[in-house]
């Protein structure tokens, strides 16, 4: 039905398009100049918003825009270094001599936002974060932004924390969130999709947090111009212009930074530079183990035939030499040490060209690439006082170990004995490409405007890493090759169109509508994947009752709302998951005839469970919004409702197999050899065992072995039962107080997640090697309804809990001193978390309860559990179990267990190792954290127009309260707790010369 509706409004909007004829256009002129000094403000860029029009002005300040519709419209000027100017404009005729002035962008204005401020004209909800906002937090790392969004929760920014970002989400949850949100800088996306190893989002600590002049996060609908994401989008805009020196020094307990930049004009176009080193610890006592961060970043602009077709062409090139060391801390053990590079070179390109044709707008075309560096070195000690095997064998078989020096490639080697240092690597060098064609047409009739978009994108991802390997091979433990180089590349091509519609209802209001396709097309070359594709439509409405209207109290009313669904594509690590190999001592008698070790091993590989049916991740969002403007306050509302569909989690595979065990009895019971002469070898193929006598005296014998059948576990990725989210964001914004110079916001959020799994997931108990018997290899497999999660992944094994609730409602309160004539900014903000409650789920598919409440933990059966059931031990069965002779057929374990426990005891042991158990009693209790509340403020103070000078304490009462938990009734304090940061400070200090 929804997709009927886009198409229905895609259709409808076209042919309104073409069938009404256009209004008169003419010609926009004018010149931008300083406020300041009356200075040209050279390569400022003037927009017509509305008609997607635009023009650079030149070195005297001059634009020109041709063939602007006859009407009222919006000018929009910016600059780096310079408040955008806002202004309405009435074209009847042509408009020349324009004289637009900006101001510097500094304290000195009478209004500066240093909070997240919702971007009023998108139909969907969207905030931007712009330049005086991350420098009065002092924003370190990228993805502590969200410290700024409503609700938000202000974090002790360093680049220790790989903290990634996660939108309209919470921690520990299934569908990881974090994945599915996006990240672009200048157009360009940041992703991680080719790194092994990885399920969670993009990293943001490699990217220079000194060189961006703004950020907007979507956490809406998007336009279907974006894909590959499901959780919504960050968009990180970079410092682009003239400028003079900027000199940042910032420091704080745990972190050191400094950088310099400079805008050049050389004539033919603008060159903006920019270098930051930033280096953080953990431990002030000992600041060796270190992350360091060292950019580069360079960005040419220009603009050809600046008078009639303004062609636009932007030439970026950044990229960070760092990453994490511990190599000279002097507190780790003697001469062991990890160092991870976390090295990246981006580039891209753009070429924009203002065409204003009756047939197109714009034409934009942009390609970027980036190629990663993220090898992990590790130097570490080991030791053993009696040698041990080394596995490497990649085939299938019995094999013997064989000492290094006898055979350096052998597939067993014996390691040594006493201590020695292992030095391993793990290369990751994830690359991407793209390539992105996009064209709009733009019309306007009076109040009526319409947009078409219409674009087409390609993009490739792989990684040219060697996967692990080790620097000597006498070391090297049990490990096998797994070449990431080795992996076929992923393809992603797309097309999409877009109807931006608007249209007058009225003489004071008017409706929007955006509607959109995506068409998302995967290949995957030589793998089981091959090509798989998907469709995103998006829709989003706006209804604008009135605005500006100043005289009234109620002087701005509009909502807006919206429908869409967006894809995920996977990780390589949910596409390649690392192949297994089930390594089973055959044969190991003690030392042989030389006094040398002997070991055999069977080797069965198990290939990498790649996973045919594995679908792409999906969102279905909905979104009701709202934003009322009076006279004494703004509020912004935005609720929000979340399907996701078939998340990715990790699982496993059982897979039987068989090899022959020779053990000691074989050589008991007056073995014709003398323990002295023996010699063993064993068939590579069979796994018999021969012994001879070395000096010819006895015949060889063959030695007697036992059949052993067993399972190895291999990993894989699947799709996971739908999880659900939903929230509400506000912002209330009262109007300064002009006596005070002081400005009011409280904004919070109320979110609301509901993820249970119900995919019937493969477990063996971990303690559970052997039948009743003793010798026998378990024989058993169970199946479970669903998993838990830990952090971001889904665990692998099953757990009493298969899903969970939360609710949290966050509210903050900002208090903004700014008095322009001295320069000087202050903030307090005041954060509460009123409402904490979390709850492990044990759920049946049918949403009853599932699992059995034990009168004792060492029982296997109770009653019925349920949800209200509290300080009580719980235990779950599989729903079915399998067999080591018949894997594929599922036998239902309740009855089979209830009948053996009274007619087979062997068979009733064994399944009950089966059965899963809660921990504590109390692991099952809602748990509802008490209401607790940190203060943290930031002053921004300039000195003339040369310096400025912040600083901030984040809970600088350092508080030390108590908050309770409802699941164990004890009280804790939230010191260093995770609740609120610990007492912090710092100071930056900025200089333009």
């Amino acid at each position: 039905m929804s997709r009927r509706l886009f198409i229905s409004l895609l259709l409808l909007a076209g042919a309104f398009s073409v069938a009404v004829a256009q209004l008169p256009r003419h010609s926009v002129s004018g010149r931008v100049i300083s406020r300041t000094d009356g200075r040209p403000v050279e390569y400022a860029t003037v927009y017509l918003g509305d008609n997607d029009l635009w023009a650079i002005t030149d070195r005297q300040g001059n634009f020109t825009v041709r063939n602007v519709p006859q009407g009222q419209v919006q000018l929009k000027v910016q600059c780096l270094g310079y408040d955008t100017r806002h202004m309405g404009l009435r074209v009847d005729h042509n408009v020349t001599g324009l004289r637009i002035q900006l101001r510097e962008s500094n304290l000195s204005l009478d209004e500066v936002v240093v909070t997240a401020k919702r971007k009023t004209e998108d139909a969907t909800t969207s905030y931007i974060i712009d330049r005086a906002a991350l420098d009065n937090q002092q924003i370190i790392n990228l993805s502590d932004i969200m410290t700024l969004m409503p609700g938000g929760k202000t974090v002790n920014s360093s680049l220790m924390n790989d903290q990634r970002m996660a939108l309209r989400s919470g921690d520990a949850e299934k569908g990881n969130a974090s994945f599915g949100t996006a990240v672009e800088m200048d157009g360009q996306r940041v992703q991680n999709n080719a790194e092994m190893g990885e399920t969670a989002g993009v990293s943001t600590r490699n990217i220079s947090s000194t060189n961006i002049e703004s950020v907007e996060v979507v956490p809406g609908i998007p336009s279907v111009e974006y894909g590959d994401l499901s959780n919504g989008i960050v968009k990180v805009n970079t410092r682009r212009g003239k400028t003079p020196y900027e000199v940042n020094f910032s420091t704080n307990p745990y972190t050191k930074q400094i950088a310099v930049s400079k805008g050049f004009n050389i004539g033919a176009g603008i060159l903006n530079t920019s270098l930051e080193h930033t280096r953080s610890y953990s431990d002030q006592a000992s600041p060796y183990t270190a992350y360091q961060r060292n950019t580069l970043a360079l960005n040419y602009q220009q603009t050809f035939n600046q008078k009639h077709t303004p062609l636009r062409l932007n030439l970026n090139l950044n990229g960070n030499i760092g990453g994490y060391n511990s190599k000279a801390d002097p507190d780790e053990f003697v001469d062991t040490y990890t160092k991870v590079r976390d090295h990246v070179v981006r580039g891209n390109f753009t070429l924009d060209w203002l065409l204003n044709q009756k047939w197109i707008t714009n034409l934009h075309l942009s390609g970027n690439f980036s190629i990663a560096d993220k090898l992990r070195t590790t130097y570490m000690n080991d030791n053993n006082s009696a040698t041990q095997p080394q596995i490497h064998a990649r085939e299938a078989g019995y094999f013997i170990a064989t000492e290094y020096d006898e055979d350096p490639s052998a597939t067993i080697i014996l390691g040594p004995t006493g201590y020695w240092y292992v030095k391993s690597f793990r290369d990751n060098k994830p690359v991407s490409y793209a390539l992105k064609m996009k064209a709009d047409w733009s019309r306007t009739w009076g109040r009526v405007k319409n947009k078409l978009l219409l674009g087409a994108e390609w993009t490739s991802t792989g990684n040219e890493g060697r996967g692990a390997y080790y620097e000597d091979m006498r070391y090297a433990p049990t490990w096998r090759e797994y070449r990431y180089d080795e992996l076929p590349y992923m393809n992603n091509y797309s097309f999409y169109g877009e109807e931006k519609f608007t249209l007058p209802t009225s003489r004071i209001s008017s409706l929007q509508i955006m509607a959109g396709l995506r068409s998302d097309v995967t290949s995957i070359r030589n793998s089981v994947y091959g090509t798989a594709s998907s469709l995103s439509p998006r829709v989003n409405l706006k209804h604008v009752f009135w605005e500006r209207q100043h005289d009234w109290f109620l002087s701005g009313l509009n909502v807006y709302g919206g429908w869409g669904k967006s894809v995920k594509l996977p990780s390589f690590e949910v596409l390649y998951p690392s192949p297994a190999y089930a390594d089973r001592i055959a044969f190991t008698p003690g030392s042989t005839a030389d006094n040398k070790a002997f070991y055999a091993y069977s080797v069965t590989p198990f290939t990498s469970q790649r996973n045919p049916d594995l679908r792409w991740q999906y969102n279905h969002q909905w979104e009701l919004g709202a934003e009322v403007e009076t006279s004494v306050a703004t509020l912004s509302l935005a609720a929000f409702f979340t399907k996701m569909h078939n998340p990715y989690i990790r699982t496993s595979i059982f897979e039987p197999f068989t090899y022959l065990y020779t053990g000691q009895a074989a050589l008991e019971n007056d073995f014709p050899i003398a323990v002295a002469n023996r010699q063993y070898s064993i068939d590579r193929q069979t796994g018999v065992v021969t012994v001879t006598d070395r000096t010819g005296a006895v015949a060889a014998t063959t030695l007697s072995y036992k059949v052993r059948n067993t399972f190895q576990e291999t990993p894989t990725y699947t799709n996971g039962s739908p999880i659900y989210r939903s929230g509400l964001d506000w912002i209330l914004d009262f109007r300064r107080i002009p006596l005070l110079r002081t400005s009011v916001r409280l904004d919070g959020n109320f979110y609301h997640y509901h993820g249970v799994e119900h995919s019937l997931i493969a477990s063996q108990p971990s303690g559970a090697m052997y039948m009743s018997d003793g010798e026998t290899p378990y024989q058993y497999v169970g199946h479970y309804h669903g998993t838990a999660v830990y952090g971001s992944e889904s665990v692998a094994y099953a757990t009493v809990p298969n899903g969970s609730l939360k609710n949290t409602w966050n509210t903050n309160l900002t208090l903004t001193t700014h008095v322009p004539r001295i320069r000087l900014i202050v903030t307090l903000r005041i954060e509460t978390t009123l409402y904490d409650y979390r709850h492990s789920l044990s759920e049946g598919i049918d949403g009853t309860s599932r699992g059995y409440v034990l009168d004792d933990p060492a029982d296997n059966f109770g009653t019925p559990h349920n949800a209200a059931v509290r300080d009580r031990y719980v235990a779950i069965y599989p729903e079915y179990y399998s067999t080591w002779d018949r894997p594929g057929e599922l036998i239902p374990f309740a009855e089979k267990f209830i009948w053996a426990r009274y007619n087979d005891q062997d068979l009733y042991n064994d399944l009950a190792k089966l059965v899963v158990k809660t921990n504590y009693n109390y692991n099952l209790n809602p748990d509802q954290i008490s209401a607790y509340v940190s203060a943290n403020i930031n002053i921004t103070k300039e000195i003339g127009r040369h310096v400025s000078v912040s600083f901030l304490a984040n809970n600088f009462l350092n508080s030390m309260a108590k908050v309770k938990s409802r699941q164990t009734g004890l009280r804790t304090t939230i010191y260093n707790g995770g609740y609120i940061p610990p007492f912090y400070y710092g100071l930056s200090v900025r200089l333009k010369l």
